[in-house]
């Protein structure tokens, strides 16, 4: 086992690690805010901030060493999905009208894929985000189902979620929707 440190303020959670055995998570400061942190066999444990006011969860690091993550926001919604890079820092991923997004898989191509509670956050719907799109709603759910979530995509773009039917929470996938 091995001790990443923490960022001042006595805590610290690992959340997402990529092949190089880059790590990405949460720490308190000394101020007692959590704060992202990047962490690298080189450098170590990196402050990398915490966009709008707090963070709250990574959720994956890719082999570029940017990582998805949501936090709690100051502008009124529930929590907000970001995208943090080594080369252009965070990149908000945008709500849908939403008052809950979830940030939760990137893949080598920076796509990412979450999840997000609609209108007043009783709907919960599967989306994904790249640089040329932006924010898209995943439309597709298993007939009568009301209820889709994304957690995870594959460097081919194969996304692996839950999707409800009429009745039940089912586990599904969804084919590559950035070809």
């Amino acid at each position: 086992m091995k001790d990443l440190g923490e960022l001042g303020g006595g805590f610290s959670d690992a959340r997402a690690i990529n092949e190089r055995g880059e790590i990405a998570g949460v720490s308190t400061t000394i101020d007692n805010v959590n704060h992202f942190y990047v962490w690298t066999k080189r450098g170590g444990m990196q402050d990398v901030g915490a966009p709008d006011g707090g963070a709250f969860s990574v959720r994956g690091i890719n082999e570029r060493g940017s990582f998805v993550a949501f936090g709690m926001v100051t502008d009124g919604l529930i929590s907000r999905a970001w995208l943090w890079s080594p080369r252009q820092g965070y990149t908000d991923l945008g709500n849908l009208g939403a008052v809950e997004v979830l940030g939760n898989g990137i893949n080598d191509n920076g796509q990412i894929v979450g999840g997000a509670g609609i209108g007043d956050g009783s709907l919960f719907r599967a989306w994904t985000w790249t640089a040329a799109t932006g924010i898209r709603e995943i439309e597709a759910r298993l007939p009568g189902g009301e209820l889709s979530g994304a957690a995870s995509i594959n460097n081919s773009g194969v996304i692996a979620g839950f999707s409800t039917d009429s009745v039940d929470w089912r586990a599904v996938t969804w084919t590559p929707l950035f070809r």
